[in-house]
């Protein structure tokens, strides 16, 4: 007959229960999921960020010794970082569009700052606020910012070197 031929499923307590928790489990495991999908975003952003900053530095000591202004500066860098740091140069463009919206410069840095989480960055935008608010040499701030970005990046390097050497053999 027929009804010989279907499966009878016979859904008691610990089925239901299996069922359940296997779906909070996965809702719960879906979200742990994507909030570590965008921490993992997030920190490749700001490395990305803090590994460009040297040369940022770099290019506003160019920029602000041959004779441009500090927004003609960071837009002429968000144009020259465009294919090297794409990241940084959307950072600088959008710095930039704001230094000419909002008059007040020390705000524009703190937004840059709060944007990008990066620790150079906030002493980059430190040096240039102090420097706009005090008056002082703009070229002469960033060279010595210059030097200490280019330090902390060979050390960062050095100890990438010395540690290469522990995770070759590891496998």
């Amino acid at each position: 007959s027929l009804h010989d031929a279907l499966p009878i499923y016979d859904w008691d307590i610990p089925v239901l229960f299996a069922l359940f928790f296997s779906l909070i489990v996965g809702i719960y495991g879906g979200h742990k999921l994507t909030n570590m999908n965008l921490e993992m975003l997030a920190e490749r952003r700001r490395e990305a960020i803090e590994h460009g900053v040297p040369d940022l530095v770099d290019l506003l000591v160019i920029c602000s010794e041959s004779g441009l202004d500090l927004n003609g500066s960071i837009k002429r860098i968000a144009r020259e970082l465009r294919t090297s740091n794409p990241i940084l140069a959307d950072e600088m463009s959008l710095t930039a569009i704001e230094m000419e919206m909002i008059p007040d410069s020390k705000q524009v840095f703190t937004n840059l700052e709060n944007r990008t989480d990066s620790l150079q960055i906030k002493t980059l935008s430190k040096t240039l606020s102090q420097s706009i608010e005090y008056g002082s040499s703009l070229s002469v701030s960033l060279r010595d910012l210059a030097v200490e970005s280019r330090q902390k990046r060979m050390l960062d390097a050095e100890a990438a070197a010395a540690q290469a050497p522990t995770l070759l053999t590891l496998p």
